[in-house]
C-alpha cells in the first residue's frame, strides 16, 4: 500500500517537471506586460526583455506665495485756513483760499470742478516744486459765477515727485437761484423808477428810500466792487458809494452813505449790513439811492471810474429783481 502511493506521488512529481518550461513565458510575459503598463504611466523607456525598475515621481504642488502687501503712503499734507464753496448763488463767485502744507515738495497741484455725474466741468493744474502753496493760483480758472443750479464736487490733488497722488479736498456743494431783497427793513418810500417829479426832470433811474442812519444790506450775495466816496460833478455826486457785483454782468449801488462797512474784495451775502443811509453827495436829505444795472462782466482790471458811466453800466428798473412792496 505504502509502495503504491509513493509511485503515485513520483508519477505526479514526474509530470510536474514536464510542464513546469511550458509555463515559464507566459508568467515572464505577464510580468514585461505589467512593466510596460508602469512604464507607460510613468514615462520610463523599456529596454528589450529587462524589467526597469519604475522611476515614477508624484506631481509637484505649486507653493502658494502669501499676498504682497500693498505699501502705505503716510505722506502728510496739512489744510492752513482753507475755504471752499458749501453753497452760492448763482451768477456768484467764490474766492478759494488758504494754504496746502506738505511734508515733501509738491510737484503738482489740480484742482477741478465736477457734476453730479462726475463729469470735470473745470480744471486747473499748476506746476509747484515746493512745500506750500496759495489755493488762489488755482481760483481764477474754476469759474464759480458760469455754474447753474444745482449740486456739485469741488476736488483739489496734490502729487509729489515720485507721481504719488494724495486727495486733499473732496467736497460737495450747491449753487442756489439768487435771491434779491429790498436794501433797508421796513422801507419808507420816496421816488421810485422814472418818478417824472420835477426833482428829476422825469427821470429817475433808481428807488430811494428815506431816513438817515438805516442798516443797508446787500439786496443779493456778491462782491463788494467800489466802496468810497464818489465826487463827480456838483450835480452828480453820489457821496459815499458802494457797488456791488452779482455775476452775469449785473450791479447794484447804494448812494449817499453816511457810513460804508465793506472794502472792495470783500463777500456778501443776501442781507448783511454793508453801510448806513445818510445824505452825502447831491441829496435832498438822507435817504439811500439804490439802483440796479447791467454793464461788462467783473474782472480784476476793470475800471473804477468807468462804473458810474451809464452808458457802459445802464439802470434797469430794479421791480425786474425785486418787489417794491417787499420788507
Amino acid at each position: 500500500m505504502n509502495v503504491r502511493r509513493m509511485k503515485k506521488r513520483a508519477g505526479y512529481v514526474l509530470l510536474l517537471a514536464m510542464m513546469l518550461p511550458l509555463w515559464t513565458p507566459a508568467i515572464t510575459a505577464s510580468a514585461e506586460t505589467v512593466k510596460k503598463n508602469e512604464d507607460s504611466v510613468c514615462g520610463n523607456a523599456v529596454s528589450g526583455n529587462a524589467v526597469v525598475v519604475p522611476t515614477c515621481t508624484p506631481e509637484a504642488t505649486p507653493e502658494v506665495q502669501p499676498p504682497t502687501p500693498v505699501p502705505t503712503d503716510n505722506w502728510k499734507v496739512t489744510l492752513k485756513k482753507v475755504s471752499h464753496p458749501k453753497k452760492i448763488s448763482k451768477g456768484t463767485s467764490f474766492d478759494v483760499k488758504g494754504t496746502l502744507i506738505s511734508a515733501r515738495k509738491i510737484k503738482y497741484v489740480q484742482a477741478e470742478i465736477k457734476d453730479d455725474d462726475g463729469e470735470t466741468l473745470y480744471k486747473k493744474k499748476v506746476k509747484v516744486n515746493k512745500k506750500k502753496f496759495n489755493l488762489k493760483k488755482v481760483d481764477r480758472a474754476l469759474k464759480f459765477s458760469k455754474l447753474r443750479k444745482g449740486s456739485y464736487v469741488y476736488e483739489v490733488t496734490v502729487t509729489d515727485k515720485k507721481k504719488n497722488e494724495k486727495e486733499v479736498i473732496d467736497d460737495d456743494f450747491s449753487v442756489k437761484q439768487q435771491k434779491w431783497m429790498v436794501p433797508v427793513q421796513n422801507p419808507r418810500w420816496g421816488d421810485g423808477w422814472h418818478c417824472h417829479c420835477g426833482t428829476h426832470h422825469g427821470r429817475h433811474y433808481g428807488w430811494d428810500i428815506l431816513g438817515g442812519k438805516r442798516n443797508i444790506r446787500a439786496a443779493s450775495s456778491g462782491v463788494v466792487v467800489y466802496a468810497k466816496y464818489h465826487g463827480g460833478s456838483s450835480l452828480g455826486s453820489f457821496g459815499k458809494l458802494i457797488i456791488l457785483y452779482h455775476g452775469n454782468g449785473v450791479y447794484s449801488y447804494y448812494a449817499h452813505c453816511s457810513k460804508i462797512k465793506v472794502k472792495i474784495g470783500q463777500k456778501v451775502n443776501t442781507g448783511d449790513c454793508i453801510g448806513k443811509t445818510g445824505s452825502t453827495g447831491m441829496a435832498f436829505g438822507p435817504h439811500l439811492h439804490f439802483e440796479l444795472r447791467k454793464g461788462p462782466e467783473f474782472n480784476e482790471d476793470y475800471n473804477a471810474a468807468k462804473l458810474v458811466d451809464k452808458y457802459t453800466y445802464k439802470q434797469f428798473n430794479p421791480s425786474k429783481k425785486i418787489k417794491r412792496n417787499r420788507a
